[in-house]
């Protein structure tokens, strides 16, 4: 998973996975979200995921990722999708 910083480059992110701190969330990309636009206050998170893992897909989707464009790289097809902070409060707020 990637964000981008205040200076619009993008970083990669990596967080442990720790079953206690995640608990209240539906899922591990909404326990990340939670972190990265409160804690981190970023604008902005995207990600890859290969064009055929569906399960992957709808689980981001549901967690208010959007599908932006295909992307090829070493020879694989990605899905780029990304999750902008005002759609993810607007989806918080429901």
């Amino acid at each position: 998973m990637f964000f981008v910083s205040s200076d619009q480059k993008p970083q990669k992110c990596v967080f442990p996975m720790i079953s206690d701190q995640i608990q209240g969330a539906r899922s591990a990309p909404d326990f990340f979200l939670a972190i990265l636009f409160t804690t981190l206050e970023l604008d902005k998170v995207y990600l890859h995921t290969l064009s055929w893992n569906y399960r992957a897909q709808a689980s981001f989707n549901k967690s208010g990722f959007k599908s932006v464009r295909d992307v090829k790289r070493g020879g694989q097809d990605f899905i780029l999708m990304e999750v902008l902070r005002p759609d993810w409060e607007k989806s918080q707020s429901k």
